[in-house]
C-alpha cells in the first residue's frame, strides 16, 4: 500500500523503521535520533524532535492507514514518550 504523504515523506522512515520491529516506546528525543539514521537527504525532515513530535500528530491517520498505532505518553523527566507499535492488521 502506498499513501501519498505530500513534503512529509519522512512517515516513509518511520513505517520502514517499524518493519524492523514490532514496537518503539520511548521519548520523542530518542525517536528522532534514531530515525536520523535512516533518513536520505530530503526536503520536508524535521529539525528538530518536537518538530518530529508535531508531524507525527499531523499525519497520525496516514500511520494508521498502514496499521500503526500511535500512543501519546505524557511527560516524564527524560521528555514527552510516544509508543508507536503494530495493529492487528500488520499490512506492512
Amino acid at each position: 500500500m502506498r499513501i501519498f504523504l505530500g513534503k512529509h515523506q519522512g512517515y516513509l522512515i518511520i513505517i520502514k523503521f517499524m518493519q524492523l520491529r514490532q514496537s518503539y516506546e520511548g521519548t520523542y528525543a530518542e525517536l528522532y535520533g534514531i530515525l536520523n539514521e535512516y533518513k536520505p537527504a530530503m526536503s520536508g525532515w524535521p529539525q528538530s524532535s518536537k518538530g518530529l513530535a508535531n508531524q507525527i500528530k499531523r499525519h497520525i491517520y496516514a500511520l494508521r492507514l498502514v496499521d500503526l498505532i500511535v500512543k501519546f505518553g505524557g511527560r516524564r523527566k527524560e521528555g514527552y514518550y510516544i509508543h508507536i507499535y503494530k495493529g492487528e492488521n500488520n499490512v506492512h
